[in-house]
C-alpha cells in the first residue's frame, strides 16, 4: 500500500507537461486519516486517505532549474531543499481498473523550510 502511494507521488513530482522533469526525493510519508466516503448506488466504494509527505530536493541538479527561486532557499545540512506537501487519495475498497486519475495544481501552498538536524 505504501509502495503504492510513494509511486503516485513520485510520478506527481516528476511530471511537467513539455517540462523536464524536476527530480525530488519523497522522504517520509503521513497518514493522517483513512474513512469510507458515502457509497453511492452502482457506484464502487472507496476510502479517503489523507496525509503529508516530506520531501528533498537538490537546488543544484540542472533538471531543478525550473523551479523558481530554488537557488535562494534554505538548504539542510545535507545540502538539500527539504519540502513538504498535503495529499488525498480516493482509493476503491474493490479491485480498481489500475487507473490513476492525478490532478496537478497550478500553484501550491506548502512551505519550504530548512531541515535542523
Amino acid at each position: 500500500m505504501h509502495y503504492r502511494i510513494l509511486t503516485a507521488l513520485a510520478v506527481s513530482m516528476g511530471s511537467l507537461c513539455a517540462s523536464p522533469p524536476a527530480i525530488a526525493r519523497v522522504t517520509r510519508l503521513h497518514i493522517d486519516s483513512r474513512a469510507p466516503l458515502p457509497a453511492k448506488p452502482g457506484l464502487r466504494a472507496y476510502e479517503l486517505i489523507q496525509g503529508t509527505f516530506d520531501g528533498e530536493l537538490d537546488p543544484t541538479d540542472r533538471r531543478n532549474r525550473l523551479i523558481v527561486d530554488l537557488d535562494g532557499a534554505a538548504r539542510n545540512a545535507a545540502g538539500k531543499v527539504a519540502y513538504s506537501a498535503t495529499f488525498s487519495i480516493a482509493r476503491p475498497l474493490e479491485r480498481g481498473s489500475g487507473v490513476l486519475f492525478h490532478e496537478v495544481p497550478n500553484r501550491g501552498y506548502g512551505t519550504v523550510t530548512a531541515d535542523e538536524d
